[in-house]
């Protein structure tokens, strides 16, 4: 009986055994199913967010900010085609005061393109519009990495698959401003991409006080919790956080406010910091929060985690720095610390006031709402909760990384708004956190009106309203998009495309391949097209659209009062200023005494070899030679009808450029006089209706307009020629 029994006990441990030995495989498959889903789900995003901002790269039609061509494109086109190639590089980049590592990128897809026009001998304009999409796709997959770890972050935030993960990845792909700037190639763009990537590798952990339930890891630091985390160190992350933060402080030297905060908030344990007088609290203390005292001192994170933290940082700092040294030496060909300079033209010269100043509530009034638009409302209230930070419902974690992407997002706007230049980009980074903190009160406000809705046909009207408040914030979005993308600025874009193509029919041969390679081979036609923008400084991109080097162009030009005096930077006007303030005049001081006129009549055929010979060279006096085109705002067509009154130049090209401007002296069309009447008419035909349209647009609506104003210039220019005003 005894040993029946015995045998029955083990075999019942021995099923027993069997049967846990089942369950824990089960369990593993389970988890490594899982594994295998949330893995092939983030692919699936990722590769979903890289196709749509190619798409959004390519679609993109207008003009931003002039940084995004002269500060990246401009040096890296000069990178990879050497000094002599036509670009435009701008007084920063003479005093050294930019990395180089941020055009070095794009001088790489440069000279990787062009390398595979020359091995598969592609005609010229497919080279030029190749070099034109190149650095486009390539910001575009920056930007797709940066929505897929701000979507990253979220789930690091709020859990795998929640719902606010989703609605944050959901308000980013809708973003208005994400669609208008993520793929132009700005540093604060590629500032923005590491920036929220390192945050999504930062151990948010470490702040949390409650160190009873953490997981350690061999190094005794504390790990992260969630699914897929465990197949990668806490230190490795933590690198990997640290070269991305220090690569975008080196891009932008701003940035360091982030990460000085992010820092403090992990290491200081701070019971309270109250923001208004007291009306919120920001607690980082975890489960041990208490409003009743203030006190810091270094509690948060352990000290071996203040230590590793210290070790690293001083470890992938130095890394990326050794990195900048060197790239900047083989750029600058001298060795040099541009963030230093920067920091001294911007802050001690105070040069950045030159291009502008801004009200001290500028971030709060104008930046959070150019970036959120229609998000403003729910990020306003993430933001309240988040300083707060009184939800019970999320867990210890969520709440303490929401509380401090909410301070982060207060602290940086608060130190930027000290400097009197300003700017919606300078805020860019804390966009992604933005939308994290938006996307709670997002669901909160509409998940009822689509989750709990009873499956009756009736829908009560609240739910509806809500539904169609979505729907109407999603085509304002859109609307805004499309807008600012492919109507608004977009003249000072097509006006370089109608140039290219005008050297590509009439100035470059046949035969023409590869022209940058030597500008001086016979595979460039003898004449050169020379253009002049009469324009505010740095109104369009320059050799990175024009691409041809044989296109000789030149534009007005707003160099800052370096090494001047207070009382001389007072009175200082830059070349664009001076035009500006009396077109005539300066034309009359600035350019051949006289402009070309045709002397077989504005239609007949004219020497144009001779022509363009008498344009190319410099009178004796120095002055510019009048060019080929001409290229300027409407804003200024009835001043230059005044000074080329009888001359040869004739409209040949009108583009739409703005409904307004901030600026007077940009606004209306893009206007293109030409010495070649002939051309226009084969332009007008190509364009087919718009070249129609704008015929009788001249013929009759603008004809008015300056009939108007024709006696008010030509007194103008009576006047001048009475005071004796030529040079």
């Amino acid at each position: 009986m005894s040993t029946s029994s015995s045998d029955l006990s083990a075999a019942s441990a021995n099923a027993h055994g069997k049967l846990k030995s089942s369950q824990g495989r089960q369990s593993r498959q389970r988890e490594a199913h899982g594994n295998v889903a949330h893995s092939t789900s983030q692919q699936d995003i990722l590769l979903f967010l890289i196709a749509f901002r190619i798409l959004n790269a390519l679609t993109i039609r207008t003009f931003f900010q002039p940084d995004e061509y002269f500060q990246s494109l401009e040096p890296a086109w000069q990178m990879a085609f050497g000094e002599n190639c036509g670009a435009w590089i701008t007084w920063e980049w003479k005093n050294a005061l930019r990395s180089a590592i941020h055009p070095a990128i794009f001088a790489t897809i440069y000279y990787l393109t062009n390398l595979g026009v020359d091995i598969i001998r592609l005609s010229a304009a497919t080279r030029a519009e190749l070099l034109l999409a190149a650095p486009k796709i390539l910001q575009a997959f920056f930007a797709a990495l940066g929505d897929y770890y701000t979507w990253q972050l979220a789930q690091r935030v709020f859990g795998h698959h929640s719902r606010q993960a989703w609605a944050t990845l959901a308000l980013t792909v809708l973003s208005p401003w994400q669609w208008f700037c993520s793929t132009r190639t700005l540093s604060n763009c590629l500032e923005t991409t590491l920036t929220v990537a390192a945050l999504y590798n930062w151990p948010w952990q470490w702040s949390l006080g409650d160190r009873g339930h953490a997981r350690y890891d061999d190094r005794g630091l504390r790990k992260r919790e969630g699914i897929g985390h465990d197949d990668v160190d806490e230190t490795t992350r933590l690198r990997r956080c640290l070269l991305l933060a220090a690569l975008a402080t080196i891009l932008r030297p701003t940035n360091l406010l982030i990460w000085i905060s992010v820092a403090a908030m992990t290491c200081l344990n701070m019971s309270s910091v109250w923001w208004c007088g007291g009306f919120a609290t920001t607690p980082w203390k975890g489960s041990d929060m208490s409003t009743s005292s203030r006190s810091i001192s270094f509690l948060r994170a352990t000290t071996r985690e203040r230590r590793t933290l210290l070790w690293e940082s001083f470890l992938c700092g130095s890394t990326i720095l050794i990195l900048s040294v060197f790239v900047d030496r083989f750029y600058y060909r001298f060795w040099t610390f541009p963030p230093l300079k920067f920091l001294y033209f911007n802050l001690v010269q105070s040069l950045s006031v030159f291009y502008g100043k801004n009200d001290w509530h500028y971030y709060l009034s104008q930046g959070f709402p150019l970036l959120l638009t229609a998000a403003l409302p729910f990020t306003l209230v993430g933001l309240y909760k988040g300083l707060l930070s009184t939800d019970s419902r999320i867990t210890t974690l969520t709440r303490t990384i929401l509380s401090q992407l909410a301070t982060i997002s207060c602290i940086v706007p608060t130190a930027l708004s000290l400097l009197s230049h300003k700017e919606v980009r300078f805020i860019y980074p804390l966009l992604p956190l933005l939308h994290i903190l938006a996307a709670g009160p997002l669901i909160q406000f509409f998940a009822p009106s689509f989750i709990h809705a009873p499956r009756s046909r009736h829908i009560p009207s609240t739910a509806l309203l809500k539904r169609l408040l979505l729907c109407f914030l999603i085509l304002l979005n859109a609307t805004i998009a499309i807008y600012t993308t492919n109507i608004h600025g977009r003249g000072v874009i097509d006006v370089l495309s109608y140039l290219r193509h005008q050297h590509e029919t009439f100035y470059l041969s046949s035969q023409t391949h590869n022209p940058n390679r030597d500008p001086n081979s016979n595979t460039i036609a003898n004449k050169n097209l020379t253009a002049a923008f009469l324009m505010p400084c740095h109104s369009t991109p320059w050799r990175s659209h024009l691409i041809h080097p044989a296109i000789s162009a030149w534009a007005l030009t707003c160099e800052p009062p370096l090494h001047l005096s207070a009382g001389e930077k007072a009175s200082y006007m830059d070349e664009a200023d001076a035009f500006y303030s009396d077109p005539l005049l300066w034309i009359r001081r600035n350019m051949s005494r006289q402009p070309p006129s045709p002397r077989s009549g504005i239609f007949m055929a004219r020497d144009k070899q001779n022509l363009h010979r008498r344009l190319a060279e410099r009178n004796s006096e120095g002055k510019r030679a009048w060019p080929d085109y001409l290229i300027f705002f409407s804003a200024a067509e009835q001043v230059m009808d005044t000074a080329l009154q009888g001359s040869g130049y004739s409209e040949c090209w009108r583009g739409f450029n703005s409904h307004w401007h901030d600026d007077l002296r940009r606004r209306g069309d893009v206007v293109v006089w030409c010495l070649f009447p002939e051309r226009r008419i084969k332009m007008d035909h190509k364009d087919g209706m718009v070249g129609l349209i704008n015929s009788v647009k001249r013929l009759l609506g603008y004809a008015q307009g300056k009939q108007g104003n024709r006696a008010r210039f030509a007194a103008l220019a009576t006047r001048d020629a009475q005071q004796g005003r030529y040079e």
